[in-house]
């Protein structure tokens, strides 16, 4: 490991969804998360990762893209909205936050099942980041797309598919991630530049004692999409600061990684070993990646209880 605050340089690699096209393309939407679900690349709003591959969606064009890196072979799935985050079912297909709330899709049939929108009276706001804790619960947080009002919000959808509000006061909600003891629970406002970190009961699924984990100077950029390593730290992506940073369990930071675009959105850990952190950018059609001394750990499916 390396001294707090240090600068870590190494290479950055980037990998183009589209494996025919080694050109960036500007996109006329937005990624905005990876999703730690598996073995392909899925794209919808979001950026995932299915086990050895990588997902993601770029927002406003409303698709859900699959890239196996080990083929090569691409898939298409277009949405009715924007999607915002996702994960793998145990029994199947995904597990969706798309624009207006919850539902399931089918990656077979394309069927798309639309659970519920905790948020109808809210229609300024969109979904975006989201994961499942290790009990198989997806939680998803919102965002306010004006901008002018803290009006986002956390849910928390269990496989029985109740829905609960479980935290709020946010303008653009990210940063969702659990500790490997599942103590605790980070949650973080881009604009607000603040990462927080509740006490979290696992069995019940329950939030507490709410603090600030780490506040972002402006010049760091906005904390955007997270994942937790295997040794408890907390990988920050860090919105127009051309960084990934990674946290301590006590918040202060380990290392900066330094990046060659500034927009980076989402860092998911794949690969084989798990040691590969896959980047989602804001227009831009590509996935960076990088090597990290650290593992991250195994995904969870919804309604996978561990």
């Amino acid at each position: 490991m390396c001294d707090a605050g240090a600068v870590q340089s190494g290479h950055v690699g980037v990998v183009s969804l589209n494996p025919a096209d080694t050109t960036p393309h500007a996109l006329d939407g937005r990624v905005l998360a990876i999703a730690e679900v598996g073995d392909r690349i899925v794209v919808g709003g979001t950026f995932t990762r299915i086990r050895s591959a990588r997902s993601t969606t770029p927002i406003r064009r409303r698709y859900l893209f699959a890239f196996d890196p080990a083929t090569g072979a691409n898939r298409v799935w277009p949405m009715p909205e924007e999607v915002g985050s996702f994960a793998l079912r145990e029994g199947g297909g995904l597990i969706a936050a798309l624009r207006s709330g919850f539902a399931l899709i089918d990656l077979d049939s394309g069927h798309i099942e639309r659970l519920i929108d905790p948020e109808a009276d809210r229609p300024e706001n969109r979904f975006n980041d989201g994961r499942c804790d290790r009990r198989g619960r997806f939680w998803a947080g919102t965002m306010n797309e004006p901008r002018d009002a803290r009006s986002g919000a956390l849910y928390r959808l269990d496989p029985d598919h109740r829905c609960q509000r479980m935290a709020d006061d946010v303008m653009v909600a990210n940063g969702l991630a659990f500790s490997p003891d599942d103590r605790v629970m980070y949650w973080s406002d881009s604009r607000a530049l603040t990462i927080w970190a509740f006490d979290f009961d696992a069995a019940s699924g329950t939030l507490a004692n709410r603090r600030i984990f780490a506040r972002l100077a402006p010049h760091q950029g906005g904390p955007d999409g997270a994942a937790v390593d295997a040794e408890g730290g907390y990988w920050s992506a860090c919105y127009r600061g051309a960084r990934v940073m990674r946290f301590r369990p006590d918040g202060t930071i380990e290392r900066k990684i330094r990046l060659p675009v500034s927009r980076v959105t989402m860092c998911a850990f794949g690969g084989p070993d798990l040691r590969t952190v896959y980047l989602g950018q804001l227009l831009d059609d590509r996935v960076a990646w990088f090597r990290s001394p650290v593992a991250g750990r195994p995904p969870v499916h919804w309604g996978w209880l561990v």
